[in-house]
């Protein structure tokens, strides 16, 4: 009678033992998918959203968003960029974007969602903001930056904004705000052009 009291005290011990450390892994593994999730969807250098990222919450947006309100896209770019890397090398490059990254997302409104679109491109979706509102946030943005000095450097921008319209998805929204950037970097730099 002893031995099946002992056996079944062992077994209970075993099986609290096993419950504690299964309810551990799983603890460990949610955190670990916590932080693979986060590494898929934030550029490593500036800690924004990456492309994948914007262009999944963009669809989104542009998906269940009414016009009411509108809903307007900003590409900018950072004027003369290469120089920098070419000067300064590309560790000071990096710097920069981090730290024009840190300004994006204190400068824009707490709704707006900032991503990095590749090199020294960023983007930034103006949610409830229609293109007059988004020009006024792309204006302000750049004479900001435009008054600063960002990691030791005088910088500015050229942006293109563009409002949603009723047949645009992701990819043309973006591209009538990129073609307004590109048209801002040719008559110049350091200007703000809505897209038509």
């Amino acid at each position: 009678m002893l031995n099946v009291i002992e056996v079944s005290a062992a077994h209970i011990l075993l099986f609290r033992f096993y419950e504690h450390t299964r309810s551990s892994a799983y603890r460990q593994l949610a955190i670990r998918n916590t932080d693979i999730l986060r590494m898929a969807e934030t550029d490593k250098l500036t800690g924004l959203y990456n492309r994948e990222k914007l262009d999944y919450v963009l669809a989104q947006l542009i998906q269940v968003k009414s016009d009411k309100n509108g809903l307007s896209v900003m590409i900018l770019d950072i004027d003369h960029f290469k120089s920098i890397n070419d000067q300064y090398g590309h560790l000071e490059g990096d710097r920069v974007l981090t730290s024009l990254a840190i300004e994006l997302q204190q400068s824009m409104r707490n709704e707006d969602i900032v991503a990095r679109w590749g090199g020294e491109e960023f983007v930034v979706v103006c949610v409830n903001a229609s293109l007059t509102t988004a020009m006024a946030l792309a204006q302000r943005l750049r004479a900001n930056i435009a008054n600063m000095t960002i990691s030791g450097k005088h910088l500015t921008i050229s942006v293109g904004v563009a409002q949603r319209q009723l047949d645009d998805n992701a990819e043309s929204l973006l591209d009538r705000a990129d073609t307004a950037l590109y048209k801002a970097k040719r008559d110049g730099r350091n200007r703000v052009l809505a897209a038509l």
